[in-house]
């Protein structure tokens, strides 16, 4: 009897760190998918706290104070006015007449303190990125039931974003207004998730490795 036992846990024992070189690997095999991607990996921040753990120093703001921006910041469709940056984002895809930032050169990591309801609650916005290797990525951003946002929106990515258009996500327009844009100019210590990403990857890879010891059971 205590020799079926052991060989029991001797089997378990075997099983258990079978199951973890394996989430190694996935961890591994992850991290090298991640570095070989020819696409940017954009990481969406909602705090500043967050953002600047992500982006690193040195940090360059422009309040909108007056009419003279920043070093490595310029404006198109959009009014600066009462220390903000006055936009109406068109259609979507609507490029010719939609308010842009762009930055010369690219940034590594960009936010701002967003107002999506200066003229009412909207439906939220589209943020479309164009980074320096002309590859491009759109986020949504807001509250698509509706209804007003305001708080700090940003991102950091692993390659240079020369360029965010924003457009509305419908075919109507969405006035907003933005504040204290943000942004860094080198790379920073690499796109850091937030809290909460950390613990939705942890319990993925948690998931997969009791999946896999449940199924040799």
């Amino acid at each position: 009897m205590l020799g079926r036992q052991r060989a029991i846990l001797l089997w378990e024992q075997t099983m258990m760190r079978k199951t973890f070189a394996g989430v190694r690997l996935l961890v591994g095999g992850l991290c090298l998918f991640v570095a070989g991607g020819a696409l940017a990996a954009l990481v969406q921040y909602s705090t500043v706290a967050g953002w600047t753990a992500a982006v690193g120093s040195p940090i360059s703001v422009e309040d909108f104070a007056d009419s003279t921006l920043v070093s490595g910041i310029s404006t198109s469709n959009a009014t600066i006015s009462g220390g903000l940056y006055n936009a109406t984002a068109l259609t979507q895809f609507n490029d010719a007449g939609n308010p842009k930032l762009l930055f010369s050169p690219g940034v590594f990591g960009v936010g701002a303190d967003f107002d999506f309801s200066p003229g009412g609650a909207g439906d939220g916005l589209v943020f479309n990125f164009l980074f320096s290797d002309s590859t491009q990525a759109t986020v949504f951003v807001g509250n698509p039931a509706g209804g007003a946002f305001q708080g700090f929106v940003g991102f950091s990515s692993t390659v240079a974003i020369s360029q965010i258009r924003f457009d509305s996500p419908g075919t109507g327009v969405e006035a907003f207004s933005a504040d204290n844009v943000r942004f860094v100019a080198a790379p920073g210590g690499g796109a850091i998730p937030e809290p909460g990403s950390l613990v939705l990857a942890a319990t993925a890879i948690f998931a997969l490795a009791l999946g896999r010891r449940r199924r040799h059971s």
